[in-house]
């Protein structure tokens, strides 16, 4: 018996295309509900501001970024537009 090495790319590639196509199967004919549009904000926020804690962890004064009412203003100005 012959084996012939394939380039490692192209079994890359087929195992991508064989767990895309797998994944596909499994989730035909499966949905999710759709969030509500007046969460965005919310969500963004419960989902971003530990992120933003954990980069700036103190503001002026020692006080927390995200205690400093500014950078709240700030954040909330910019999730609105």
């Amino acid at each position: 018996m012959l084996v012939v090495a394939r380039p490692r790319a192209n079994r890359t590639e087929e195992l991508r295309s064989a767990l895309v196509r797998e994944v596909s199967r499994l989730a035909e004919g499966l949905a999710h509900e759709p969030l509500p549009q007046a969460a965005n904000v919310a969500l963004t926020r419960d989902k971003g501001e530990p992120l933003v804690r954990g980069l700036f962890r103190t503001g002026r004064a020692g006080r927390r970024a995200g205690d400093v009412p500014e950078v709240r203003r700030l954040a909330d100005e910019e999730l609105a537009r």
